[in-house]
């Protein structure tokens, strides 16, 4: 069976390109492939600094890849073609890597953020409402939202896979919040609002609608009724959002009117979803007991909209809001990358509705210009700490911000362009975020989650059980519980082939149905089985496209054993025009390899490194699986990558191992007082490297994703101390932190340095606890230096401690060491405590905590 390769067309992908007309199947092979950073419209080969590379481990291979990044001033025109998502009834998931998960968030996850907003308060604020209390509000003011936003991912799961007890806690819910929403006339639904500051509904009377989250709440409320009038036929919640939408539809414009936007976006497609409620539904218009207009409820949508940028009557929420100018004026993507991604994916969603308005130009525009200048190579958005923003273009530092709620805004963003465009350029781009940076969300337990994931971390960022402001988890399961929809689309014209994940499921085509049934290897493997039957009878050919990844160097496809060796190819897609037969099978076999990645050199934080990709997979490098090495270690620039079974710790993966140099610390024997002298020594070792997805599952631990090609990048290579030779044990360690931070050699810039990994006892405040130490070998020691970790300059919950001293065990009980001086408590510096010299094998620090506050240690030192 023939290979097929340069499959890629010049309007989505990069050109693929033999090296010379004489190159043979054996030639050594290098490809130039475009990142998320440049990734767009191809004019012509550029020269080296436009390109990305990606080097295949596969040395039969010899094809380059030119780019141009080309950023049309307008967008591109809004295709004639739209597709439609298949139901989610109509899919079944049967898949050996998306199966297992699903149960875990079904089971585990649902139930557990139901349970610490219950904890937290949340479902009290509407018992208070329904009581006609004020004040006492538990919360954020956005904890609305996030529990509308909970019940509107938890009824996408129970469509796919029904489960009476959790669709009884649901229905609970919803009885609550609508008895919460009638309380008001209109169903306004806000409680922080409604309690706290009643008198400042929209942000009137000098309210801060960007804090109290009010035109957000409504839409989640929007969405939420969506969801479960989908799930249920309930219309319950659907009519309390109807009554709310239709009493904004009258109040809000430019003024006279009240000038309101969203302060955060996510309104814009909820109200999309609310009119499509209606549109697909005409029969509602008798069974509810208000007036339903499917096209007002979209008028609402493109309102939002068009007065962003016209600040007539109200504040303007600048572009940390993407509300600095008006929509169509808006020429790169800025701002909260949550915001964002929200904002332009809703601009799609109307677009589909309303292919008139111009908005798929705007939102297309704004998506080459994220796709091709600001996401990383993870699919994730949002480098900057600060408003949780976007940075300049090719601003992407590898501790940069990436919110896991970006990266969920950004896959629907890419799927609602899909949507209208049915180019599968905007699929790649989803499976990318989906398997690296939205998968990492919630750990393999179903139970820990993350709010930022950032490509390289020290130990002590790692997942929390919960959070004051627990926003990923609901966006996390909004978009994994209707994963089954995007698996495959629909049209008039043609069925699609998405994701290629094991799954059963029944497409329309026009006026017929195909029933697919997919069996796969991914995303390890690239194998793939279609099952294709037509329902009932039919003579008429059908077109199936199936996509082929934008990673894939070369594909394989047949039909019922027969070699296609010319596919028709379309937008990305391998083309199947055919008269289809019950038990027809198409056969897929993607080519992958293990990649190695480089960046555009205009990534000023990626210049001489490399990351690697299989498949879908961007892969991570963790200091657990690397003896924490990672820091002193570098690749050659002709280092590749295989893979291996996976590490101790985690299951359900595929690692690889990457050989690599670690550099050594030089001793200069020579050297008059015998200094530790670093020098480019180095020994041969071996990286394993896990799937990002997979990372921060085995406790507190570093990693990195781009790994250097030359020493110059790593850190200097110190020798071993007494310290950080001994096994340190602890009274108490704060999950989130590790003890292996004591003796890292890792040196603080100030006692609040959150940059490095650190040791805290917290959540004890005003105890007495211990640090200890076993000595490699009894040594005799003058001193213990100790660099206390204190928050007091960013107001959080850990102090330099109220007093400390250094034991010794002697015949199996601990004492004092004699003579010791007393124990300073000084910020940013070492903190010395001498005493005449003593050979100990176990050495102990007491620690006294100030009342009321905790400690902690950035490093120790012995001497």
């Amino acid at each position: 069976m023939a290979i097929v390769r340069g499959h890629r067309r010049h309007d989505r992908v990069p050109l693929l390109r033999p090296k010379s007309a004489s190159h043979r199947p054996d030639d050594q092979r290098r490809w130039r492939f475009r990142h998320a950073l440049v990734m767009c419209r191809i004019a012509s080969p550029l020269p080296p600094t436009n390109r990305f590379l990606i080097r295949s481990m596969n040395p039969v291979r010899s094809i380059t890849l030119a780019i141009l990044v080309s950023l049309p001033l307008f967008g591109s025109a809004q295709d004639a073609t739209t597709l439609h998502p298949v139901p989610l009834e109509q899919v079944s998931i049967n898949d050996a890597f998306w199966s297992p998960k699903r149960t875990i968030w079904q089971n585990v996850t649902i139930n557990d953020c139901f349970d610490k907003f219950e904890r937290d308060g949340a479902f009290e604020n509407f018992d208070r409402l329904i009581a006609g209390q004020t004040g006492g509000h538990r919360g954020a003011p956005w904890f609305d939202g996030l529990v509308l936003e909970m019940i509107r991912g938890a009824n996408d799961f129970l469509r796919s896979n029904p489960d009476a007890a959790l669709q009884a806690r649901i229905d609970g819910y919803v009885t609550q919040i609508c008895k919460a929403a009638k309380q008001d006339p209109n169903c306004f639904l806000s409680s922080y609002t409604q309690l706290e500051v009643p008198d400042q509904r929209w942000g009137r009377n000098g309210g801060k609608l960007r804090f109290q989250h009010d035109v957000y709440n409504a839409g989640c409320l929007f969405e939420a009724a969506a969801h479960y009038y989908w799930a249920t036929g309930n219309t319950n919640l659907l009519e309390v959002a109807l009554r709310l939408a239709n009493h904004m539809a009258e109040t809000f414009g430019l003024p006279p009117k009240v000038n309101v936007i969203p302060a955060h976006a996510l309104p814009e497609e909820a109200l999309v979803k609310l009119s499509q409620v209606l549109t697909q539904h005409p029969e509602l218009s008798k069974t509810l007991s208000i007036d339903v207009d499917a096209n007002k409820i979209l008028d609402l949508a493109k309102l939002f909209v068009e007065l962003r940028g016209k600040h007539d009557g109200r504040e303007s929420f600048g572009q940390y809001a993407q509300d600095d100018v008006p929509i169509r004026d808006q020429k790169t993507i800025e701002g909260h990358a949550v915001r964002a991604t929200l904002l332009y994916g809703g601009l799609a969603a109307i677009a589909k509705e309303d292919p008139q308005s111009g908005y798929f130009a705007v939102a297309d525009r704004m998506w080459r210009n994220m796709t091709g200048q600001r996401m990383y190579v993870t699919g994730g958005v949002g480098a900057i700490a600060d408003d949780e923003k976007f940075g300049a273009d090719y601003e992407l530092p590898n501790d940069g911000y990436l919110e896991t709620c970006g990266a969920v805004g950004a896959g629907f963003y890419h799927l609602n362009l899909h949507q209208v465009s049915p180019d599968a350029k905007y699929i790649d781009q989803f499976e990318r975020v989906l398997y690296n940076a939205v998968l990492s969300g919630v750990s393999q337990s179903g139970d820990r989650y993350l709010y930022e994931s950032p490509l390289t971390a020290p130990a002590s960022k790692q997942r929390w059980d919960w959070h004051a402001c627990p926003c990923c988890p609901p966006m996390f399961l909004k978009l994994t519980g209707a994963l089954p929809g995007y698996v495959y689309c629909q049209s008039d014209d043609a069925a699609y082939v998405n994701l290629f994940i094991g799954s059963e499921a029944t497409v329309r085509v026009g006026e017929h149905q195909l029933q697919l049934r997919q069996q796969t290897t991914y995303p390890f493997g690239g194998q793939v089985r279609l099952q294709v039957s037509p329902v009932g009878e039919v003579s008429d050919p059908l077109k199936l496209n199936v996509r082929i990844p934008e990673w894939c160097q070369g594909f394989k496809i047949a039909i019922n054993g027969n070699a296609i060796d010319q596919p028709t190819l379309e937008r990305g897609y391998a083309s199947l025009l055919r008269t289809w037969k019950p038990g027809d099978e198409v056969t897929l076999d993607f080519e992958m390899p293990v990649q190695t990645v480089s960046a555009n050199p205009q990534v000023k934080a990626d210049l001489g490194r490399v990351s690697f990709q299989k498949g879908p997979l961007v892969y991570c490098f963790e200091e657990i699986d690397n003896t924490d090495r990672l820091r002193f270690s570098y690749l050659s620039e002709t280092a590749t990558a295989v893979p291996s079974e996976p590490p101790s710790g985690i299951v359900g993966i595929e690692s690889i191992r990457v050989k690599a140099k670690q550099r050594l610390p030089v001793k200069d024997d020579e050297s008059l007082y015998g200094q530790d002298v670093i020098g480019d020594i180095t020994e041969d070792i071996e990286l394993v490297g896990i799937p990002f997805f997979a990372h921060s599952n085995r406790g507190p631990t570093g990693r990195q994703t781009w790994m250097p090609t030359t020493i110059l990048l790593t850190e200097e290579a110190k020798a071993e101390t007494i310290a950080s030779q001994g096994t340190w044990t602890a009274s108490h360690c704060w999950t989130g932190d590790t003890i292996a931070a004591v003796n890292d050699q890792v040196m603080a810039e100030a006692s609040d340095d959150d940059s490095i990994p650190r040791f805290t006892w917290w959540d004890h405040r005003g105890t007495s606890e211990w640090l200890q130490v076993e000595l490699a070998k009894p040594s005799e020691l003058r001193s213990v230096e100790v660099y206390w970790w204190d928050e007091r300059r960013v107001n959080r919950h850990c102090r330099v401690p109220a007093t400390w001293r250094v034991l010794h065990q002697v015949d199996g009980t601990w004492k004092p060491i004699a003579g010791q001086s007393e124990g300073p408590v000084e910020l940013d510096q070492f903190n010395k405590i001498s005493f005449p010299p003593t050979t100990v094998q176990k050495l102990r620090l007491e620690v006294q905590l100030q009342p009321n506050w905790s400690a902690g240690i950035l490093e120790i030192q012995l001497h």
